[in-house]
């Protein structure tokens, strides 16, 4: 009879251990089918850098932050934004997808400084004739260590407009010797 109930008690040990083995397999099957799931929004993200369609690269970018957090996606469709403003020739809504652009390379920036976002953000802030957030903005990319050579520099369109002002010549380029 006492191994009767030995048995027993070891029986249904072992199911609630099996109960909780097959809990712990199912939440991590789940986990598995999300992380797939959202490295499939990131490929097709990145595919959609690759072939210039920033319409579909906002798309995909959106569906990753509503997954998760993170500053390639904000810096991504900052970069779609900015993309997809410059075929419009409708200044409204350029400005309205540039003012997208800018918030996401700032968010981008603030969960990652040493992304390339602080150079965008300035390069926006000139383009809004915004001088002094400009210069605030190459601060932070000089701070960040973000800043390109001067040629280097050339790639952000806006941004040199200021070049004839004395402070774009003090602003330190990097230089490679």
């Amino acid at each position: 009879m006492i191994v009767s109930l030995c048995s027993a008690k070891m029986a249904y040990t072992y199911k609630v251990d099996a109960s909780d083995a097959l809990r712990e397999a199912n939440t991590a099957k789940e986990q598995v089918l999300q992380q797939k799931e959202l490295i499939k929004l990131w490929a097709n993200a990145l595919d959609s850098v690759n072939i210039k369609d920033p319409e579909q690269g906002i798309k995909y970018t959106k569906k990753i932050l509503e997954k998760e957090e993170h500053w390639l996606a904000y810096d991504m469709q900052g970069s779609a934004y900015k993309g997809l403003a410059k075929k419009y020739s409708d200044e409204n809504r350029r400005t309205e997808l540039l003012n997208k652009a800018l918030t996401a390379f700032k968010k981008s920036s603030e969960l990652n400084s040493s992304s390339r976002s602080a150079m965008e953000v300035a390069n926006l802030y000139a383009y809004f004739g915004e001088e002094e957030k400009c210069k605030e903005w190459l601060k932070k990319a000089q701070q960040y260590d973000q800043l390109p050579t001067y040629e280097g520099a050339e790639k952000y369109e806006w941004l040199f407009k200021y070049s004839n002002r004395p402070w774009f010549e003090e602003v330190p380029w990097k230089v490679y010797e």
